[in-house]
């Protein structure tokens, strides 16, 4: 759960208010714990963009890869990273399917 917690204050500033710190983890918890442990990762894509459906206009990379965890055999994750004022780049998205 730590770990749920850290990665959303390495978030971006616009990730962080649009979900809440105990949402993340509670949401974290329910997709990936049922999951069991990370077997292996591949980066199957990764694209640039300045634009996202629903985002402001920015700096982002669209990352999917294919997964193999403990209880699930095929996984596809897709992490969405934004550069940020900081001169970082920084979570902006999760989903798992």
């Amino acid at each position: 759960m730590e770990g749920n917690a850290e990665s959303w204050k390495e978030a971006s500033v616009r990730f962080r208010g649009a979900v809440a710190e105990h949402g993340w983890i509670i949401a974290l918890e329910g997709t990936r714990k049922p999951s069991g442990k990370l077997v292996t990762r591949k980066l199957a894509t990764m694209q640039e963009s300045s634009a996202l459906a629903g985002a402001s206009d920015g700096r982002y990379v669209v990352m999917t890869m294919q997964s193999v965890f403990e209880h699930k055999r095929s996984v596809t994750e897709t992490v969405t990273v934004m550069f940020g004022h900081d001169g970082v780049w920084h979570a902006a998205g999760y989903f798992i399917k």
